[in-house]
């Protein structure tokens, strides 16, 4: 029997539940695929997308990040319902959305899975990374699962207190593209964010609903835009786009493609 950790909350979520509340069917759960079994399961936001302990670390504070995390999702949580409704946001509001994109790569099983699948294969995984040796002050690692967790929770925390490269780089351009789907739905999946190849140009998307995906160009596309378009860089520009089934299947295959566990399909 596992040791339950007194103080410390067993339950910790990778995909936030306000996200998750939006993929609800009429019963008040979802139908969740899990990959591992090939076969879908119904489930609720509480039960659903999570790890034991998943922020735990012993270089952090019992419920450190997990506390840090529930705090942020009440700034996100509104501006994301602001986007989705079309209302504009203020320049402060776009760097929480700015990181509401980046804590949702961090925290996700992306970030652990895609860098184990790196060192699988022997490729430019964190650990040689200068940037990444730089932010989280590892530069050799004797025990690679335990470092890339405080990688990842070192990378929340630098985000939030934004200070992280990453995150300030992408803040110099504010502007991202809110797709919204009138037909087939979108999929959500533990992954997180989905970080696009060839098909639309390495850019970063993620589902907020079965209608709504927001996708953030990288940097250099995004001042092309922004100087296409005649844009301020000093105030928040999202473009609202409709997202036809093809974009749909394309975002969705994505999201099978990318989950590690599993993913809701709301179709």
């Amino acid at each position: 029997m596992k040791k339950i950790k007194k103080n410390i909350k067993r339950v910790q979520h990778f995909i936030p539940q306000f996200i998750l509340k939006k993929f609800l069917l009429p019963k008040g759960r979802f139908e969740l695929f899990d990959k591992r079994y090939n076969k879908s399961l119904p489930k609720d936001p509480g039960g659903s997308m999570f790890k034991e302990y998943f922020y735990e670390h012993d270089d952090f504070n019992p419920n450190e990040i997990e506390d840090l995390l529930a705090l942020r999702e009440n700034f996100y949580a509104p501006v994301i319902e602001k986007i989705i409704n079309k209302k504009p946001l203020t320049i402060e509001e776009h760097s929480v959305l700015l990181e509401f994109r980046h804590t949702t790569y961090y925290r996700s099983n992306e970030f652990i899975g895609f860098h184990n699948y790196e060192k699988r294969r022997s490729e430019n995984d964190w650990i040689e990374r200068w940037d990444w040796k730089s932010i989280n002050g590892i530069y050799n690692s004797k025990d690679f699962e335990k470092d890339i967790k405080k990688s990842q929770l070192r990378s929340i925390k630098s985000v939030i207190d934004r200070t992280d490269p990453v995150y300030y780089i992408s803040s110099l351009t504010p502007i991202c593209f809110l797709f919204t789907s009138t037909g087939k739905k979108f999929m959500v999946s533990d992954s997180g964010s989905l970080c696009g190849g060839n098909e639309f140009d390495g850019m970063v998307a993620i589902v907020l609903s079965p209608n709504h995906v927001i996708v953030f160009p990288r940097v250099k596309n995004a001042l092309k835009i922004i100087e296409k378009l005649g844009f301020n860089n000093k105030k928040s520009n999202i473009i609202h786009e409709n997202a036809d089934d093809k974009f749909v299947n394309l975002i969705n295959n994505k999201v099978i493609e990318n989950s590690f566990e599993y993913y809701i399909n709301p179709n």
